[in-house]
């Protein structure tokens, strides 16, 4: 059996790339957003859990879309997500070091181009397999959604305070464990700030 080495790294000016725009990939997105890094999101379709993400209150300087890849300048920072803002349950703005970009289309090659780090998150287990091979062939890290052997490293579930951060991984074994743990944790973290 591998064990993973429990490691805390610095994602501020590091590349991510998440492919899928679904349920888990969102789940992944959302705990990113607090850490920092430039993400950028690829995926044909966005999921309910994606698109919140996108209008919740994340810092709306560091929203972009691409609207159209052939024209650069049609990066644009999404102005209109002040319009969009849901102030229930959401991180607040100061909570959000990291740039977000999405692009809703399928998946290219190229969009490994310059990417430290990978989260793969597609409804194909084969494509998440090819893209897995590309990552290991470009030397860039990556966590396959659907298939644990292909990792590099496992997502955490996360409990923090404001000081605090706990990662906790059961090596694929078992999420729902790992969940409640985290839970636990959690409550415990938040129950000695009190």
């Amino acid at each position: 059996m591998v064990n993973f080495f429990p490691l805390f790294i610095n994602l501020t000016g590091k590349n991510i790339l998440v492919v899928g725009a679904g349920k888990i990939a969102a789940r992944r997105i959302r705990i990113l957003l607090r850490f920092g890094g430039n993400i950028t999101v690829v995926a044909p379709e966005f999921s309910d859990e994606f698109n919140e993400i996108i209008n919740q209150t994340y810092d709306k300087n560091s929203l972009y879309n691409i609207e159209n890849e052939n024209d650069k300048d049609s990066l644009y920072r999404d102005e209109n997500i002040g319009d969009k803002l849901n102030n229930d349950d959401t991180l607040e703005e100061s909570k959000c070091p990291a740039d977000l970009i999405y692009k809703k289309r399928c998946f290219l090659d190229s969009d490994l181009q310059d990417k430290d780090i990978v989260i793969i998150a597609t409804n194909s287990s084969d494509e998440n397999k090819r893209i897995a091979g590309l990552c290991k062939d470009m030397g860039i890290m990556k966590s396959v959604s659907s298939d644990k052997s292909l990792c590099d490293f496992f997502f955490p579930s996360i409990a923090m305070t404001e000081d605090i951060v706990v990662g906790i991984n059961s090596n694929g074994k078992s999420p729902g464990e790992t969940k409640k743990t985290r839970i636990k944790i959690q409550k415990l973290l938040e129950s000695d700030n009190a």
